[in-house]
């Protein structure tokens, strides 16, 4: 917890009820304060021998100001069991050194602001046991990141000693070494997968301390996944392409090629998905599907086709995979083969036939269909009695929430921006966000939300629920890494 007198309390202003004050009777007031409050604190179990509270006073200036008087110097004091009595640190430390070492005994790895570059005050703290300590600041335990992978880490000699040497072992194997530094930054390349890192540091007395923890490195290209045509596949012209792409590590989605036989014949921005037609002559072919990344990685799928005489089917809403609401609102497009025309459409959901249309290119379907997860096969056929479709399946819920951005399984930076729209036949009233089964966000309008939150390093589980009019409501369940 924080605690902050108010000005009559903190050696600032004077006394209650005093207009005017000498500055020990400002003194008695802040010691009064001080008194008041720690002794019920420090009466505790947690400060009483083999506890593991802390305390730390501090100032936020000195007198006149933060850069002038009292040598520029904050009075700062730790307290707790396992603070060394009577220790004065020659080391130049500030506030967010004082921020960084709350942090750290909580074992908070997220460190804000310049707490990020800042050491811990350990020298304040009791040495415990025959061997140095080592703190890694960085990354956490079970982080997931982009090689190479920066480590941040201190070393605490045993008493009357001091840090004589340091190694890395990555999987049992010397990836670094380093001499008499206090602490160490290496960058350290891995490949992709999980690893287990040991941090040691040797003191001159010949004892080492250590640190192992263990991280997931992502992988270093994009990933593309997509959702149609399969491999293998005999399809028509125009030949209708889903995918989407995840970005490595801290990146984001910069570009689109789709190559038929080493020939790029389409192209797009940066966006997570694409809906392609592309015109490809009868016969088989190879079709690669690439996207890059803004560090200029990038990943593909890989699709051999055969092309032959029958319709083409696209389809454009709804999404593959998407959460929709009931009646489903299904709009696709056909083009036939040389010399024939399109002479009737079939929808089937979970095989049963539910809509059927005559000789037209396109159709706009509504589809009534009960809450839950359904397959959806959109088929046309043709005047030479040959047909062309499409599968896919979507989920039918009340509110039909759909997360547009990050993707799924997504590796991003804090603030993880977020955006995701709702659908459903009464008005959207409000929004709840969960990261980890907390509580994040709320928003109580629209169809939209649009928020930016702050994620520790590490995998999280986000859950967007949106609610309407009626009381109903839907949601949607992504996983993000953060470096």
């Amino acid at each position: 917890m924080i605690i902050i007198p108010d000005g009559n309390h903190d050696a600032h202003d004077c006394p209650l009820g005093m207009s005017t004050c000498t500055e020990a009777e400002q003194l008695a007031a802040a010691d009064a304060f001080l008194h008041g409050t720690l002794d019920a604190i420090l009466s505790t179990p947690d400060f009483q021998p083999g506890g593991t509270g802390l305390i730390l006073v501090t100032f936020d200036e000195c007198g006149g100001g933060t850069n002038q008087g009292c040598g520029a110097a904050v009075y700062t004091a730790l307290i707790g069991p396992q603070i060394a009595p009577h220790t004065v640190s020659s080391r130049p430390y500030k506030h967010e050194n004082a921020l960084r070492t709350i942090l750290d005994s909580l074992g908070v790895a997220t460190y804000p602001g310049a707490t990020a570059r800042a050491a811990a005050m350990w020298d304040f703290f009791a040495v415990r046991g025959t061997k140095p300590e080592v703190v890694v600041g960085s990354p956490a335990n079970s982080a997931s990141l982009s090689s190479p992978i920066t480590i941040q880490a201190s070393g605490f000699p045993t008493a009357g000693h001091a840090i004589g040497g340091w190694r890395v072992y990555v999987d049992s194997v010397d990836k670094y070494r380093a001499g008499n530094v206090d602490s160490i930054h290496p960058k350290i390349s891995m490949s992709t997968g999980t690893h287990t890192v040991v941090v040691r540091a040797w003191d001159n007395s010949g004892a080492y301390g250590d640190q192992t923890l263990e991280v997931t490195v992502a992988s270093p290209m994009s990933t593309v996944s997509v959702s149609t045509p399969t491999n293998n596949a005999t399809v028509g012209s125009p030949v209708n392409i889903h995918a989407s792409a995840l970005p490595t590590a801290g990146q984001t989605i910069g570009g689109w090629w789709i190559y038929v036989d080493g020939v790029g014949v389409y192209n797009a921005g940066s966006v997570n998905a694409i809906n392609a037609n592309v015109a490809i002559g009868p016969g088989t072919h190879t079709v690669v599907i690439r996207a890059w990344d803004t560090s200029t990685a990038y990943g593909d799928q890989t699709r051999r086709l055969t092309v032959s005489d029958k319709p083409a089917v696209a389809v454009s809403t709804p999404t593959f995979g998407s959460n929709v609401v009931s009646p489903l609102k299904i709009a696709a497009s056909a083009q036939p083969s040389s010399g024939h025309s399109i002479s009737g459409w079939r929808i089937y959901l979970d095989s049963v036939g539910v809509y059927q249309a005559g000789s037209a290119n396109s159709l706009n379907a509504n589809i009534g269909a009960p809450p839950g997860t359904h397959t959806l096969v959109v088929r046309a056929w043709e005047t030479s009695g040959a047909y062309g479709e499409q599968t896919f399946m979507v989920n039918v819920q009340p509110v039909a929430v759909n997360i547009k951005t990050p993707a799924n399984a997504a590796p991003v930076t804090s603030p993880v921006k977020l955006v995701a729209k709702a659908v459903s036949r009464n008005p959207i009233t409000g929004w709840q966000i969960y990261v980890d089964s907390d509580d994040a966000y709320t928003q109580d309008f629209g169809d939209l939300v649009d928020a930016s939150l702050p994620m520790s390093p590490g995998t999280h589980t986000v859950i967007v629920r949106a609610w309407d009019r009626s009381g109903a409501y839907g949601d949607q369940t992504i996983t993000v890494t953060i470096p």
